[in-house]
């Protein structure tokens, strides 16, 4: 109830706009929202999120969002950009070609999770792609 009341369909197929994907096989759990999570829940959706990734040993955290990009720079929508919570982390993402950002602000459950992974000591990192702003 604390959810924006919308359904999304896919292939004429309708389904709830956040879903759980998980693979016991690939040792991977994927959380997917269609929509922006709403400010009032974002604290408590990434405390849940972590608490289930401490309960179940998981290691690692992989999110993924767009970052706001005027138009008029073209080459930058060529890159991936991400913030990481350990300096471990920043050399294995340079290796992959991933452009740490040094400074800015990042908002939204990514970044509650982030914050709560750098003092929890669990691997994080969050990539943004440009996106074209409107």
């Amino acid at each position: 109830d604390k959810f924006p009341p919308l359904i999304s369909v896919h292939n004429g197929t309708p389904m709830p706009p956040v879903r759980i994907y998980c693979s016991q096989k690939k040792k991977l759990v994927c959380i997917f929202a269609e929509f922006s999570i709403p400010l009032d829940v974002n604290y408590e959706l990434a405390d849940k999120i972590i608490e289930f990734i401490l309960k179940n040993k998981i290691s690692d955290i992989l999110s993924i969002g767009g970052m706001p990009t005027p138009e008029g720079n073209q080459d930058i929508f060529e890159k991936v950009f991400g913030i990481v919570s350990s300096p471990e982390l920043a050399k294995k993402a340079k290796g992959a070609g991933i452009m740490q950002i040094k400074e800015g602000v990042s908002t939204g459950v990514s970044a509650v999770l982030m914050i709560r992974s750098v003092l929890a000591d669990i691997s994080n990192i969050t990539l943004l792609v440009p996106v074209e702003t409107v």
